[in-house]
């Protein structure tokens, strides 16, 4: 099924439908709407690998499991992909993982059906982090839990911030963190 890609044309609000892609079997086939290839500031979303065709069979998408780059790009991925994963209770496409995560992604491009939902998203306030944070299990793995800050000044811990707050060192590589003194990096 094919699935629309937005954008912003310079200086615009809104966004406006600018092409169409197709994922199957890790090929893809991408197709730029003519309406917008007609719009006077229209531009290719990539200009070195999506430029402009009005051909009826679509420009093939042939690596990088059928998605360009500059979509792929606006993915979640890492931490936000593994949320939306969990959320879902399965592993989601990348079509899936483009529609269903924020809008928040690289670049003024939105991948999804439902673009409405997209603009009404609002990120979440520092008390709701905090609040979700709590909720998180804390025993779970790094990539699925945020664990809780150290008492400061604990034994094998130095600061990763200038605040000398006692945060253990970074060398797990876990991540995301939270300091002590609610500090997110």
């Amino acid at each position: 099924m094919k699935t629309p890609v937005w954008t912003w044309l310079p200086g615009s609000p809104d966004p406006v439908l600018a092409a169409h892609i197709d994922v199957d079997a890790g090929q893809g086939k991408f197709w730029y709407q003519p309406a917008y290839m007609d719009a006077p500031l229209a531009r290719a979303l990539d200009p070195l690998h999506l430029r402009f065709s009005r051909k009826g069979t679509g420009i093939p998408m042939l690596k990088d499991g059928g998605l360009p780059g500059v979509v792929a790009d606006a993915m979640p991925a890492g931490y936000g992909a593994d949320r939306l994963h969990a959320l879902h209770g399965r592993t989601l496409t990348a079509l899936e993982l483009l529609a269903l995560g924020p809008p928040d992604g690289a670049g003024a491009i939105e991948v999804c059906h439902d673009i409405e939902r997209k603009l009404a998203w609002q990120p979440h306030t520092l008390a709701e982090l905090r609040t979700h944070i709590q909720q998180l299990d804390h025993s779970a793995p790094a990539s699925r839990a945020i664990r809780p800050a150290p008492v400061a000044n604990a034994p094998n811990s130095r600061c990763n911030t200038k605040a000398n707050c006692g945060w253990p060192s970074c060398k797990t590589g876990a991540m995301p963190r939270t300091c002590p003194r609610a500090n997110l990096w």
